[in-house]
């Protein structure tokens, strides 16, 4: 598991989905997954993968994480107006996207870094 995620970058990780994890309706249809964040000098770029058997359940869990992906970025964007402080996570939230491609899902987001 490990092997399949690119180890070389500063942020990474690999997980076997466990009985106790597939109790959260978003990861219940997953083997799998993997996360790699590819550092610039402006951005980390995030790639998250995950594997699944049944590609019905894969495509149920990428909608349901998609659509409180939505309500979370609804809510952080309007408390960003309010708290400026806010606002470099409602623009990761707002560059997040997830897909599912039968039993596999991907998902991408860029987290800006901080002007010095």
């Amino acid at each position: 598991m490990i092997e399949s995620a690119d180890t070389t970058q500063q942020v990474w990780a690999a997980m076997l989905v466990s009985d106790n994890y597939r109790q959260a309706p978003q990861l219940a249809p997953f083997e799998s997954l993997t996360l790699v964040g590819k550092s610039s000098v402006d951005e980390v770029k995030y790639e998250a993968k995950a594997v699944g058997k049944d590609a019905d359940a894969v495509k149920s869990a990428v909608d349901q994480f998609n659509s409180t992906l939505v309500q979370a970025k609804d809510e952080l964007t309007q408390q960003a107006q309010q708290l400026p402080s806010a606002q470099p996570t409602a623009d990761f939230l707002s560059s997040i996207e997830i897909k599912s491609d039968g039993t596999n899902a991907t998902g991408t987001g860029v987290m800006k870094k901080p002007a010095n």
